[in-house]
């Protein structure tokens, strides 16, 4: 669901940047004439963005819309140089690139890429700014502190987290008229399985028309809830998982998904129909309709979303884990994203002040941008933004209710637990390429379970001590 997010936050913001008088590539690559009062912010793929006049004011990209009045108020006459990149890997790049240079931004943002910019000495350490704002990781949600620093030392400011990803978002109408009790929704896997073998419905041409949940493959944010668990990285060790046991169970519970469903054809068949939710109104798509009953992982902003377009009251309940009990959600990823400030940055200061600003002392406002808090005193505040906010598009459309407030509760409790997080190793991109690559060999029975998943292990251990080796960790 997030991917979905993410693409169209990434063509939005080339929509707005396409209209700036310089273009976005040339923009990143030339130095810009700066005065004292002037940031370069790059972003990228559904981070904060829109923060000129020609941003569509309270569209979900442009921060301009909600932080407006308060900029001004702050910072006056502050001029930014926005630049849109295509990936987070063109941002490490460009980013290196441009320190080397002599030529960086003011700030970038990461999903957790950080530990490659820092051993390529390419962001600041932070623990000035932090001391001398006496900001402390007591502060932030425990996976947002974490995931900022790099051996005890800030290397990134907690920009925006999830806040809570993996709950079970569902239609208490479509769940009863599946045939499951509304008021008893799945809490362990055991009981998804159970759930999904009852609300699964085939035509009589054996093609599948409704599913109890997706299959989620080389989802990590699945596998550490499968376990209960930071389950894929110990961040104690700097040590990655992939073939311990409860790892390997969880791809058996997918095998026997997709098996269930009758085969990878006839499963890409039915799910590549689905129109999804965020491309506005479409009879196609499934959750709103009812074709898939149980959404797993899912989070709050989909049911925002779903609150534009479809009439329906809908649900959050929390996240399948081994025994369904409180301490393990603290599997749950709370991350989204951070940002920082390049080495060698022209206006640090101003830099890190306006970070600050927005995302430590203003966090909350971030809300209707389907962004969550950092900051744990911000909770209520947050909730209430989004609360307001969904209470008055439902009521602009004439649909009763509002889902988000009895959502926000959980959402909230479910971030206060969360532990789990994009491991910052710089072994982490090639982690994600081998557990795709492991899945897809297990899904299209190339290889066993077992000879997929201890082989990547193979590769990444070895990976990582030639990375680890080449950067001097």
């Amino acid at each position: 669901m997030r991917r979905s997010i993410v693409c169209l936050y990434a063509l939005l913001s080339l929509v707005i940047l396409g209209s700036l008088t310089i273009p976005r590539e040339r923009t990143a690559a030339a130095p810009v004439r700066q005065d004292d009062n002037t940031l370069t912010i790059w972003t990228c793929c559904g981070m904060w963005a829109g923060f000129q006049k020609a941003a569509i004011a309270g569209s979900g990209i442009a921060y301009l819309g909600y932080y407006k009045d308060l900029w001004n108020k702050r910072f006056p006459g502050l001029k930014i140089n926005e630049v849109d990149l295509q990936s987070y890997s063109d941002m490490v790049a460009k980013t290196i690139l441009a320190v080397n240079a002599g030529n960086p931004p003011d700030l970038i943002g990461t999903q957790g890429e950080l530990g490659l910019l820092v051993a390529r000495k390419a962001v600041q350490s932070l623990d000035p700014y932090f001391k001398l704002y006496k900001l402390s990781a007591g502060m932030f949600l425990p996976a947002m502190a974490n995931w900022a620093r790099i051996k005890g030392h800030w290397y990134a400011i907690p920009a925006t987290s999830n806040p809570s990803q993996g709950e079970i978002l569902y239609i208490p109408a479509f769940v009863k008229a599946a045939g499951w009790d509304p008021n008893k929704i799945p809490a362990t896997w055991d009981q998804l399985w159970t759930a999904t073998k009852k609300v699964t419905k085939w035509d009589s041409q054996g093609n599948l028309v409704r599913i109890g949940v997706p299959v989620n493959g080389a989802s990590t944010d699945a596998i550490n809830l499968f376990c209960g668990s930071f389950a894929i990285y110990d961040a104690k060790t700097g040590k990655f998982h992939a073939n311990s046991p409860c790892i390997k169970n969880y791809f058996r519970f997918e095998q026997r998904l997709v098996n269930f469903y009758g085969g990878v054809a006839k499963y890409t068949k039915f799910i590549s129909g689905d129109a999804g939710i965020w491309g506005g109104y479409s009879t196609k798509a499934y959750v709103p309709t009812g074709r898939i009953v149980f959404s797993f992982p899912d989070a709050y902003w989909s049911g925002q979303q779903i609150d534009n377009f479809w009439n329906v009251d809908w649900r959050l309940a929390p996240p399948p884990t081994p025994h369904g009990t409180l301490a393990e959600r603290r599997a749950i990823r709370t991350t989204a994203w951070q940002v920082e400030i390049p080495t060698g940055a022209k206006h640090s200061k101003l830099a890190f002040d306006f970070a600050k600003f927005t995302f430590i002392d203003y966090g909350y406002v971030q809300g209707p941008t389907t962004n969550g808090y950092t900051v744990r005193a911000q909770a209520d505040k947050w909730a209430q933004v989004v609360v307001s906010t969904a209470g008055k598009i439902r009521a602009s459309h004439h649909f009763p209710g509002n889902p988000m407030a009895a959502a926000a509760k959980l959402v909230m409790q479910d971030a206060q637990l969360g532990q789990a997080y994009l491991p910052t190793d710089v072994a982490a991109p090639y982690y994600n390429q081998q557990l795709t690559r492991a899945w897809q060999q297990i899904e299209y029975g190339r290889a066993s379970i077992d000879q997929a998943l201890d082989q990547m292990q193979r590769l990444v251990d070895n990976q990582q001590r030639i990375l680890h080796a080449q950067y001097g960790m």
